[in-house]
């Protein structure tokens, strides 16, 4: 089996301050229905459907193409896995939270994200590993051009770039790395042990095993071939859906 890297992150634009994300969030001018996307123009919601679309070739349709033939009971809980994420993340990232993020040292912030992951991979029947922090990106670090994380079964380790949380700004890549490395995580124990998961269909199981053996690292195979795996859209893909779920419960939605 396989290290599973996030890879070559490359945004089209740098998110906007934090600051300027609550700062729309209170604004009482707009409707209550107006989504994320809509008060920020290009922000955290548009940045991560990015990612997943203009940068990956994909969305949510060429996701599901992967598991087209999944029952609907097995739709409903992967719905209700991201549903239940989505609302951890909201109690443990609330307003307060964010409002509170910049004052916070490392310690407190690395704090949060345990939190939150010891949440999240309760939610979806995972053992914990250790989250570590560290200098992924040696030579220079380019928000618009570097790695953000990944996770190793050899280490047992979730790993994020330490800048993601020195920088305050940086919070959307954050939780969107930490989701992203932690259904790679989950895409393993499903190869490794699926008698834990009987409620996945066998194409699910069945694409995770053959990607996972077979991984295409973007720094040999290129961007693109790296991007489109399975792995790799089906976590783009969870990580999409549980922040856009969760910037409508923080709208109140």
């Amino acid at each position: 089996m396989n290290e599973f890297d996030e890879g070559v992150i490359i945004p089209t634009d740098i998110p906007p301050p934090r600051q300027e994300i609550l700062a729309a969030l209170e604004e009482k001018d707009y409707p209550r229905d107006t989504n994320f996307a809509d008060l920020m123009g290009l922000g955290l919601l548009d940045l991560i459907r990015q990612l997943g679309s203009l940068l990956f070739g994909i969305d949510r349709g060429g996701a599901d193409t992967m598991t087209d033939d999944l029952p609907t009971e097995a739709i409903e809980k992967l719905e209700t896995m991201e549903r239940q994420a989505a609302e951890a993340l909201a109690e443990v990232f609330d307003r307060e939270t964010l409002e509170k993020w910049p004052a916070m040292d490392m310690r407190e912030r690395h704090a949060l994200i345990e939190e939150y992951y010891t949440r999240l991979a309760d939610i979806m029947g995972l053992d914990t590993v250790d989250i570590v922090v560290k200098d992924l990106n040696p030579e220079g670090f380019d928000p618009n051009n570097c790695y953000m994380g990944y996770f190793s079964e050899y280490e047992n380790i979730i790993a994020l770039e330490y800048r993601l949380l020195e920088n305050p700004d940086y919070l959307y890549s954050l939780l969107d790395t930490l989701i992203h490395e932690t259904r790679h995580q989950f895409q393993c124990d499903v190869v490794s042990n699926p008698e834990k998961f009987p409620d996945l269909p066998q194409s699910y199981i069945d694409a995770m095993t053959e990607n996972w053996n077979n991984y295409l690292p973007p720094d040999i195979y290129g961007y693109e071939l790296y991007a489109n795996q399975p792995v790799e859209i089906d976590s783009v893909t969870f990580s999409e859906e549980i922040l856009s779920e969760y910037i409508r419960i923080l709208n109140g939605n």
